[in-house]
């Protein structure tokens, strides 16, 4: 599953963010911003992303790797806060894919975040300026699910992800007699509620569209060793939505939520819960009766 489309960091910035970052005296320069950053740990990814714009007077257009504007003063790290192990971000200078030939500060890291630690992102010029930011990767500490045998047509997983007010997306899991994984993505089920997010699965559409996929036929029969669900978790500081879809690379971008000090924009992470469960017997004979 792609959680994190690099188009999203490619984009070119609106006019809020000018400013300057020349040596000079600089009005900007007592309003104590320094960057806008935005991006988000992804724990599906060992390659972590994050778009810098230093904030000068004028809108970022760097049209070639000459431009003046091609050169950044900044250092980035994150720090676990947990373990205080350090991770140095290095620069690249991205061409953004479109009509008009421009690029784009990114930085990229090897590593992948860990649930319930904590992030603290810092990103410095030389002088020492700096725009801060921290995370903490979402995770569930408890996880109430019941199984619904309604009808013949409805075998409904009901769950509860206690404490969490959002997430992004499920997906159901479908392990293979014999080896091989077969995911169903659901999208963004259910809603927020005062004890948490909850949503339903009704396992017999996914079973079906299991057996459509493999075989071509959604009435057709798969033997199955265990049946799961995927939970993608956002973190409180992100902006709520409280049903349908949400794009997580809109909401970072500056101007929805913000975390960021000594600068503009968000940066955020993503946390995930798995749980799986034994395809008994009388499940997979639900799964091959259904209606």
């Amino acid at each position: 599953m792609t959680m994190k489309p690099a188009a999203f960091f490619l984009l070119v910035l609106t006019a809020c963010l000018t400013g300057c970052d020349s040596t000079e005296v600089d009005p900007f320069e007592n309003d104590g911003r320094y960057y806008t950053v935005y991006g988000f740990l992804d724990p599906f990814s060992v390659e972590q992303e994050l778009r810098v714009v230093p904030i000068r007077r004028t809108l970022e257009n760097i049209t070639s790797v000459s431009d003046p504007q091609a050169s950044i003063d900044a250092f980035v790290t994150t720090t676990e806060l947990e373990t205080q192990q350090e991770i140095v971000w290095r620069h690249t200078l991205t061409e953004v894919v479109g009509p008009d030939s421009q690029y784009v500060h990114i930085y990229r890291a090897l590593f992948n975040p860990l649930e319930g630690r904590t992030y603290a992102l810092r990103v410095a010029r030389a002088n020492g300026n700096a725009a801060t930011a921290q995370t903490t990767v979402p995770a569930v500490n408890r996880y109430e699910a019941t199984l619904h045998d309604i009808t013949p047509d409805s075998l409904i997983l009901d769950i509860l992800v206690p404490d969490i007010e959002q997430i992004w997306n499920v997906t159901v899991n479908f392990t293979l007699l014999g080896g091989g994984v077969v995911r169903i993505d659901l999208g963004r089920p259910g809603t927020p509620t005062a004890d948490g997010w909850r949503y339903q699965i009704n396992l017999i559409d996914a079973y079906r569209e299991l057996s459509n996929r493999l075989n071509g036929d959604p009435n057709g029969q798969v033997r199955l060793e265990f049946y799961g669900v995927q939970t993608t978790l956002m973190p409180p500081d992100w902006l709520v939505v409280a049903e349908g879809e949400v794009d997580v690379n809109a909401l970072a971008q500056p101007g929805v939520a913000s975390n960021v000090e000594g600068g503009y924009g968000y940066w955020g992470s993503l946390g995930f819960h798995l749980k799986d469960w034994f395809v008994t017997p009388e499940i997979q004979r639900r799964f091959d009766t259904q209606d």
